[in-house]
């Protein structure tokens, strides 16, 4: 082989690299804008709804007492009678 073929196949082979992931993240974006079509809804209501959901789980939670723990990066903070910051 050439020096020069080696060349052309490293480039080809860095930019299929790069854009394999750019391809999947895109093809997701489709699929997910297909199911907004489907849904007969906007962008804009599709985020609307999700915040509404996740406000009524957390209303639920609180509803249900301290015996139920959530768990995640924004899960609310609850002080036992104790005084300790219960998670």
């Amino acid at each position: 082989r050439e020096r020069g073929l080696d060349a052309v196949l490293g480039v080809v082979c860095g930019y299929a690299a790069l854009l394999a992931p750019l391809v999947v993240l895109i093809g997701q974006l489709a699929l997910f804008h297909v199911m907004l079509v489907r849904r007969g809804l906007t962008t804009y209501e599709y985020i609307l709804a999700e915040q509404r959901r996740e406000l009524d789980d957390l209303t639920a939670a609180k509803a249900e007492g301290p015996g139920r723990v959530i768990c995640g990066p924004c899960a609310p903070r609850r002080e036992a009678d104790d005084g300790e910051v219960e998670l």
